[in-house]
């Protein structure tokens, strides 16, 4: 086995020498993407060999002996001691990047959570991005990472096969056959996992956000089925109705529209007092200006007599601690 090992490692070396001399003399990161394996690295040489790395943060930390640490806490397939059989527990954990706390986070959807201890590792920007991301991953209804029965014995077999002081042949065809095993059910898994549903359902809906709670709980009642814009057509497209603590509360589809000069809106087609305006004009005073603005960004003009879009939508479900009822 040791034999084998060491003859892969050789094999490997020689493949590695063969790809990255060219950058022998390259004593900081240079990109290299490699069309042969559809890779784009981080190359240089290094003290006795080549430094490889996908992240540039990684490649340049490395570089210059620094580096990031963030927490986490979830529900983690480990250790608690060397010879003890892994087993899922909760456990803090940490990684390096940001690009891997999301990944853990991706694989532990349901139990990730940062603990309070750990909150200033991650930026305000970090933690909103999270809560969407975990968010979305409970709408479409995917669980944390979990190893079938089938999968947890053959690992453990491997586990007791790797650990035996004097390995026979027999010992050896077994490992390979239960490595070959191992990564077809890892594969299955994974793929069952991932061919979501509720993914594919939703892959082409937009999300309208809205911070006031007061309008949120009327298009949950049905007493607001309304929205106006400036320009486009919404008709027929569904929305995620977000609120200001990025949850998922409800999903609309609008229906219908019309089309009205801007002066044409009256006071009987808006809820103004729950936008908190105390008059029709004030609340229609302050849309003006507002879509005054969003045109400038599209050098066009604006005023009484342009066009804008009364849209009509209902309620298609509502979504209760990020979970489709």
């Amino acid at each position: 086995m040791k034999i084998l090992n060491k003859l892969k490692n050789k094999h490997y070396q020689i493949k590695c020498h063969k790809r990255y001399k060219k950058f022998r003399k390259c004593s900081i990161p240079y990109p290299f993407y490699d069309q042969k394996r559809n890779t784009f690295e981080w190359v240089n040489y290094g003290k006795k060999d080549y430094d490889i790395d996908e992240s540039l943060f990684f490649a340049l930390s490395r570089k210059a002996n620094t580096g990031l640490v963030y927490h986490y806490q979830a529900n983690i397939f480990c250790r608690n001691k060397k010879n003890e059989k892994p087993n899922y527990r909760i456990k803090v954990s940490h990684c390096h990047s940001f690009d891997e706390v999301v990944r853990y986070l991706y694989m532990h959807p349901d139990t990730f959570v940062i603990p309070k201890e750990y909150l200033s590792e991650y930026s305000t920007q970090e933690l909103i991005n999270l809560k969407r991301i975990q968010n979305y991953l409970h709408i479409i209804g995917l669980r944390d990472e979990k190893r079938s029965k089938e999968l947890s014995e053959v690992s453990s077999t491997l586990d007791d096969l790797y650990n035996k002081d004097k390995k026979t042949l027999r010992d050896v065809f077994k490992i390979y056959k239960y490595n070959v095993l191992e990564k077809k059910l890892i594969k299955n898994e994974k793929l069952s996992r991932y061919e979501n549903k509720k993914a594919i359902e939703y892959k082409n809906y937009r999300t309208m956000f809205e911070d006031n709670e007061e309008i949120v709980k009327e298009i949950l009642k049905e007493e607001r089925d309304y929205r106006i814009f400036r320009r486009y057509s919404r008709v027929g497209e569904r929305y995620f109705l977000i609120d200001k603590n990025d949850n998922y509360r409800a999903i609309l589809e609008f229906i219908e529209e019309d089309k009205i000069k801007f002066r044409d809106l009256t006071e009987d087609m808006v809820k103004y007092r729950t936008n908190g305006f105390k008059s029709f004009i004030e609340y229609k005073n302050d849309l003006y200006n507002k879509f005054l603005e969003d045109s400038k960004w599209y050098n066009e003009s604006f005023n009484e007599n342009s066009n804008i879009i009364y849209a009509k939508f209902k309620l298609i479900e509502i979504i209760e601690n990020n979970r489709t009822k």
